[in-house]
């Protein structure tokens, strides 16, 4: 990924945990997680579900969401 100060790595992290729990509490199926980028030239959503399965986040929950724009301009606005 191309974080620099390593902000994204930790927010992946807290928000796996929160999935965690959630599954936990019983709300596994009504809970659902966004992630966006807005540099889509070097984070295309391929990679983004290739890093967060690196990190652990349960992706046959189908409870998270790539999301980069459709334009690298719009992504930059």
């Amino acid at each position: 990924m191309n974080c620099h100060d390593g902000v994204y790595p930790g927010l992946v992290l807290r928000i796996r945990r929160i999935q965690e729990y959630a599954t936990e509490q019983g709300y596994g199926d009504e809970s659902a997680f966004l992630a966006q980028t807005f540099d889509p030239e070097r984070n295309s959503k391929k990679l983004l579900r290739e890093y967060a399965g690196q990190q652990g986040v349960d992706l046959d929950a189908n409870s998270w969401h790539f999301l980069p724009p459709r334009a690298t301009r719009r992504g930059r606005s």
